[in-house]
């Protein structure tokens, strides 16, 4: 019997400083960024003085994410840390 070999995805995490102020702002975002394949779970905490944007990914690329942002009008960096 052969055996088969699958790819190992690997769960990155990315962060962004964002621009984000507010509950509707997210709900903004919301449909661009659970579209993307890689995301698998994505989370923003506005109380933070960054308004951290954290994403789970099957990627390390942050650029679709950005591009997410951006197109709605939203600053976004990637933190690194």
């Amino acid at each position: 019997m052969k055996t088969q070999t699958y790819p190992t995805l690997t769960r990155t995490v990315l962060v962004f400083k964002t621009n984000l102020n507010a509950k509707e702002d997210i709900s903004k975002i919301e449909k661009g960024l659970n579209n993307l394949q890689d995301v698998l779970d994505w989370s923003v905490d506005i109380s933070d003085i960054d308004k951290v944007l954290r994403v789970e990914a099957n990627t390390d690329n942050p650029f679709e994410i950005l591009s997410v942002l951006h197109t709605e009008g939203y600053q976004c960096e990637e933190l690194n840390y």
